[in-house]
């Protein structure tokens, strides 16, 4: 079920502000879905590489509104297939699952 809302008229010409709680700095990156993790700690994090390049992130290229606990590589059922990465690298097309711990 979707809603269509107009726009409305801004209160002042200051431009709206922007909150992000996880920016990804890889251009051919998508993250397409983030979740709660099923044992409580940390995020899924669902991500694809979508122009067909090999890609490695690093870990100065995922921006979070708190510094950056831990990040481990999971598999679709949430175990763990590396644990403590510092980058993760990308095949062309590749889909990854990362559990990301960040302290508030």
């Amino acid at each position: 079920m979707t809603r269509v809302l107009p726009p409305g008229k801004p209160a002042s010409s200051a431009s709206p502000n922007a909150l992000s709680t996880l920016t990804l700095e890889v251009p051919n990156i998508v993250l397409v879905e983030a979740r709660a993790a099923k044992d409580g700690v940390g995020v899924i994090l669902h991500l694809r590489e979508i122009e067909g390049k090999s890609t490695t992130i690093e870990q100065g290229n995922v921006i979070t509104s708190g510094a950056i606990q831990k990040g481990d590589e999971v598999n679709v059922l949430e175990e763990t297939v590396e644990s403590d990465i510092q980058s993760l690298t990308f095949k062309p097309y590749e889909v990854k699952f990362v559990r990301l711990v960040v302290n508030p």
